[in-house]
């Protein structure tokens, strides 16, 4: 059986965002990275993710950025005692 791309969007939990929710953006990343004294290396390994994919997170470049999970960022946030918006509550 194959997937269309349209399909495997409209089932993945964060793509085609049609209610309130949303995920973070590249800069709010950056900031909660940058507030918290680490690199992206080393934030990276806080949430056990990819040197990469921490990078893609923080790009402003339409063809690098990836969403980043708005739960892996409010783990990264408790994780280095930042606060959690409401947003994320």
């Amino acid at each position: 059986m194959t997937a269309t791309l349209a399909h495997m969007s409209e089932n993945h939990p964060r793509r085609g965002l049609t209610d309130k929710s949303r995920v973070p953006t590249p800069a709010e990343i950056r900031t909660a990275r940058e507030r918290a004294g680490l690199s992206q290396s080393e934030a990276a390994a806080r949430v056990l993710g990819s040197v990469k994919a921490w990078q893609n997170w923080e790009s402003e470049n339409p063809a690098e950025n990836r969403r980043m999970h708005p739960g892996l960022f409010k783990l990264f946030l408790i994780l280095t005692n930042q606060p959690v918006p409401d947003w994320l509550k």
